[in-house]
């Protein structure tokens, strides 16, 4: 049993605020202390990923493990809506940082990690300092674990992106584990 954890967090997004000019995808919060390197290897991650579909409806969250600037971040994909233009699937990303390293080596702890349980039901506000509490409790998905575990005795360091992938497009993540599809 793993007790819920705090985080430190960089959450990437654009403020969906009315304006007369468009809001840029920026760093809306960051923890102090989180190094340089890190936040701007965050800012290069949605170059490798993107919202897709015909429908206007936000896609459901994906969530992600990857490994940046030395550090290993698990990751929450968010369609947010509409953006302050009116654009569907405007991209939100909260990035928490896991500083534990037995969180990422147990490949159960860490599918626990890469699911909507492990995380706040709404958006994690924006304040200072950038935290957010998660929880690997609960029964990760078993093929999901077969699959980290498949992927680390190969000795590669697992990028693992977890979500319908019927709702984006994916040019970053060495793996895709699609829960409700039939195989991996």
């Amino acid at each position: 049993m793993v007790s819920p954890k705090v985080f430190p967090l960089i959450i990437y997004g654009k403020l969906v605020l009315p304006s007369r000019l468009p809001h840029e995808y920026r760093v809306l919060a960051s923890h102090p202390g989180t190094c340089a390197a890190l936040v701007r290897a965050i800012e290069e991650i949605p170059g490798g990923f993107g919202w897709s579909g015909a429908s206007a409806a936000p896609h459901s969250p994906c969530f992600a493990f990857i490994r940046r600037a030395g550090h290993d971040v698990v990751l929450r994909l968010l369609d947010v809506g509409q953006d302050d233009t009116g654009r569907p699937h405007c991209f939100r990303m909260e990035a928490a940082l896991v500083e534990d390293s037995a969180l990422t080596a147990d490949d159960h702890l860490l599918a626990g990690l890469l699911r909507p349980q492990a995380w706040p039901l709404q958006e994690v506000q924006i304040v200072n300092p950038a935290v957010v509490t998660l929880c690997a409790d609960g029964q990760p998905d078993a093929r999901l674990v077969k699959v980290i575990a498949a992927h680390r005795r190969g000795g590669v360091a697992p990028s693992i992106l977890v979500g319908d992938q019927r709702s984006f497009t994916n040019s970053l993540f060495a793996l895709v584990h699609d829960p409700l599809a039939s195989s991996v």
